[in-house]
């Protein structure tokens, strides 16, 4: 019998643009994180029945010649990579349910090729684990998603992932001071909003939207001396920093500071207008926006300012908006608003968006404060701390 954990991620900056429909032009980067909620995944070789069960939220049973009549696509395009053929019962319990944002089928697909690697002694490094999750997932099973979840379940701990035009990654783990970390934890703060939703269709649209870029795009603003020119985006800073409520921000920002940077946000909003103004290749600029913030999400936790980050966090789910329909509703807006209301610097809609759970950096001295005012909102408080193993085999007997 094998036990396999695997963690659930916490995307920190630059999510999207390990989509491939992004990076494949533009090249990718961002800042992930894997946190203490866990898949477990109990693979079993039975003595007698020669037949393979699936135990999940329903139960299949098949002939073992009889794979591709499995409905789990996971498992079945698991076993048929591996070419396994043999007597099996695969159970799974996780600590949060799919459809809640935290790559629950990426969690699932990495502890099952773990397991089943384990089974056939098969012993492989934790990139190309990741990597063959990513192959089952994007191109044999075929979902609109990308390279962040595998990785970040894979690897644990807080990650720097660099994709370039073919899809390959250079994983970098960042080093933090073991105090910066403490004070993000406490000053992380996630919410459940009890509604749960597809992301392969969300990020399809997102991904539609993204290939939709015209070709001679022109008059692009630089995505950052970074990285040597390239794209560019025709996003002004004023434009990045309209905000869909307007607040005060505390961590020193005095009342002129405040009001200077609500100045684009009345401005829009006296003109009907949206966070960022629509236009032809809007997503495609929305991106490297995301992935720009990726960069200073890095710098600023880099530096410690977690102040900073949690703006960059409300900026890059305002910019993240933009890029889908589908990514928040009113109910959503109505909770996020409440949030920087009470307390928070900046959140997000975990994962694709439309649900799941909400993140929210607090300010100094707010938590109490916002986990009270959300919670009488109808939200539901989850605490979390930051998972520094990855994926684990727990058993093999």
């Amino acid at each position: 019998m094998i036990v396999v954990r695997a963690p659930f991620r916490l995307p920190l900056g630059g999510g999207g643009t390990d989509l491939p429909s992004y990076y494949r032009k533009h090249e990718g980067f961002l800042i992930t994180a894997a946190i203490n909620k866990y898949m477990y995944i109990n693979i079993n070789e039975p003595a007698i029945v020669n037949k393979i069960k699936i135990n999940y939220s329903k139960v299949e049973i098949i002939e073992i010649d009889k794979i591709d009549e499995l409905k789990h696509e996971i498992v079945r395009e698991s076993l048929k990579y591996l070419k396994i053929k043999r007597p099996l019962e695969i159970s799974s319990m996780a600590d949060l349910s799919a459809g809640t944002g935290m790559g629950s089928s990426s969690s699932y697909t990495v502890a099952l090729l773990q397991g089943l690697n384990s089974m056939l002694r098969r012993h492989i490094p934790i990139k190309k684990l990741a990597e063959e999750a990513c192959k089952v997932e994007i191109e044999l099973i075929g979902k609109p998603i990308g390279k962040q979840d595998q990785y970040a379940t894979a690897f644990g701990g807080i990650i720097q992932l660099d994709i370039d035009r073919l899809g390959n990654v250079v994983v970098t783990p960042l080093t933090l001071d073991i105090e910066i970390i403490y004070e993000l934890e406490n000053r992380l703060m996630m919410f459940y909003t009890n509604i749960e939703r597809d992301a392969n269709e969300i990020l399809g649209e997102q991904g539609r939207r993204i290939a939709e870029e015209k070709a001679d795009v022109s008059s692009q603003r630089s995505v950052g001396s970074r990285e040597g020119g390239g794209e560019q985006s025709t996003v002004t800073s004023d434009e990045r920093r309209v905000k869909s409520v307007e607040f005060r921000v505390s961590c020193g920002e005095d009342d002129r500071e405040s009001e200077i940077r609500n100045q684009p946000l009345k401005a829009s909003l006296a003109k009907g207008g949206k966070s960022v103004e629509k236009t032809e290749n809007n997503a495609v600029e929305a991106m490297h926006r995301i992935k720009e913030i990726g960069y200073e999400v890095k710098e600023a936790l880099t530096k410690g300012d977690v102040c900073g980050f949690g703006r960059l966090l409300n900026e890059h789910w305002l910019v993240k908006k933009s890029v889908s329909t589908k990514m928040s509703n009113s109910q959503i807006d109505d909770w996020y608003e409440l949030a920087m209301k009470n307390g928070a610097l900046g959140g997000k809609v975990m994962g694709a968006g439309g649900g799941g759970f909400m993140l929210f950096c607090v300010d100094n001295g707010k938590r109490k404060h916002l986990r009270k005012t959300l919670e009488n909102a109808g939200l539901r408080y989850m605490d979390f701390r930051f998972d520094w193993e990855g994926v684990k085999t727990l058993v093999n007997i």
